[in-house]
């Protein structure tokens, strides 16, 4: 019997150490290192408490602007009104969001723009 068989804690002779792992995601898991830190936010409980969080914020926010006075100098009469900015943003945000769909239109590209892929590359 050799050594290296009756000693299970000895390295057999021969065999290099394995390599380092690249950065990246791991083959075993699919996930990114730093992505694991994250992960909590895949729990629906989780997304919920947020969305909630959000909107507890935005009323408060818009409850605070009947009792903060405002000492702008507003070009329109109407900026005035409780809420306005409030309501200005929401505006604005869901124009912004909602441009993506013609821009996309306007700018994309077929899925096929760069030719086949090629098997032998």
């Amino acid at each position: 019997m050799t050594e290296a068989k009756s000693r299970p804690d000895k390295k057999p002779a021969g065999k290099k150490p394995a390599a380092k792992k690249p950065a990246g995601k791991s083959p075993e898991t699919g996930i990114h290192p730093v992505s694991r830190y994250f992960l909590f936010l895949d729990d629906p409980k989780v997304r919920t408490l947020i969305s909630f969080g959000v909107i507890a914020v935005a009323v408060i926010l818009l409850v605070a602007d009947f009792f903060v006075s405002r000492h702008a100098y507003d070009y329109v009469a109407f900026s005035e009104a409780n809420g306005f900015y409030a309501i200005y943003g929401f505006i604005g945000f869901a124009f912004v969001v909602l441009m993506g769909w013609p821009l996309r239109a306007l700018l994309g590209r077929s899925e096929d723009y760069y030719g086949e892929p090629d098997d032998d590359a």
